[in-house]
């Protein structure tokens, strides 16, 4: 989530506050290296100043951005509404209220706020970038595209926008663009794992599997514990025949997330192909208990596919469906490739 800092933060310059504790305190309201000590200090900002209501938007703002930062959203809205009530109208909080609204899945709540943030400050290039990841998440692709275009033409070296953007040309199928807008992210940003596993996911849908495994290579470098990029590793290592390696990191992806029946089916792929039959049936199995009857559907669904029949497709891991497996295994097929 891309929150930034509004106005009234420059307030921070302007506290009449003389005592050094005070004085600390708030700098620590306005830090961003630790949340859970930015929400302490602004709690006692905002105690200090109610009476007066002097800094209290500024207080509440940056306690709401961090009670976002936290995941603690709803707290966040509370903080936001806070702080429009003491400042008035703010582009740079009515996209940060936006922003907590799209993570509550609140979309309506959320594009009103990033068109009110708009409609006060048309060149707030990180409102159409908010904006444009509200029509990414709604499968509307090419109007992400304009607004990332937007936000682009106000900050051309805005880093997250040419990522989103990469994403809305992948979802379109136009690899080659997105790979093009990743090249531009990593350019700025170096070291984002995102902007490496997205181009790799990109490379994958070329068939680029060894240059998708680079840039998995990468993004594991800049955060090994990343469950997604250890469990798209293991599958692009697994689609390049070369599963013996992707074994360990489809095990780190469980380890990191240990009941998700995706990783589950990752592992159960790899062992197969290792020619562990059983321990690939008994992984395939924990990942269907795990993903419950439409996982187990599209199992029915891929082994009927390969030309097993598995009885019907009816989401129920019964004896016809359990022997179309273990002949599939048998026979080597790649379930769900």
């Amino acid at each position: 989530m891309h929150y930034r800092r509004t106005a009234i933060a420059i307030l921070i310059g302007c506290l009449l506050w003389a005592p050094t504790a005070q004085a600390d305190l708030s700098q620590d309201c306005n830090q961003e290296q630790n949340w859970p000590l930015r929400i302490t200090a602004c709690t006692e900002v905002i105690r200090i100043d109610q009476p007066t209501g002097a800094n209290l938007a500024w207080a509440y703002h940056n306690r709401g951005v961090a009670y976002g930062k936290t995941g603690q959203l709803q707290s966040a809205i509370e903080d936001f509404n806070k702080a429009l009530l003491y400042e008035g109208d703010n582009a740079g909080t009515y996209n940060n209220r936006g922003i907590a609204y799209q993570g509550l899945d609140e979309h309506d709540l959320a594009l009103r706020d990033f068109n009110r943030s708009l409609a006060l400050d048309p060149t707030y290039a990180t409102a159409y970038s908010s904006r444009g990841n509200h029509y990414l998440l709604k499968g509307q692709y090419r109007r992400a595209i304009q607004d990332f275009d937007q936000a682009l033409a106000l900050e051309p070296d805005f880093s997250t926008a040419y990522n989103n953007r990469g994403v809305a040309y992948r979802e379109l199928k136009q690899y080659e663009r997105a790979i093009q807008d990743y090249d531009q992210a990593l350019r700025l940003e170096p070291n984002s794992a995102r902007a490496y596993k997205n181009r790799a996911k990109a490379h994958q849908a070329l068939g680029q599997h060894e240059r998708a495994i680079g840039d998995y290579v990468q993004a594991l470098r800049i955060a090994p514990n990343d469950m997604a990029a250890n469990n798209a590793m293991a599958w692009a290592l697994y689609l390049n025949d070369r599963s013996a390696e992707g074994l360990s990191y489809a095990d780190r992806a469980l380890q990191l997330l240990p009941s998700h029946h995706a990783l589950m089916d990752t592992r159960a792929h790899i062992l197969a192909a290792l020619g562990r039959s059983e321990e690939a049936r008994a992984e395939f199995e924990r990942a269907m208990a795990a993903g419950g009857p439409d996982w187990v559907r599209t199992y029915q669904q891929a082994l009927q596919d390969h030309g097993f029949d598995p009885g019907q497709l009816n989401g129920l891991y019964g004896p016809r469906t359990e022997e179309a497996l273990a002949d599939c295994l048998k026979a080597g097929c790649r379930l769900l490739e």
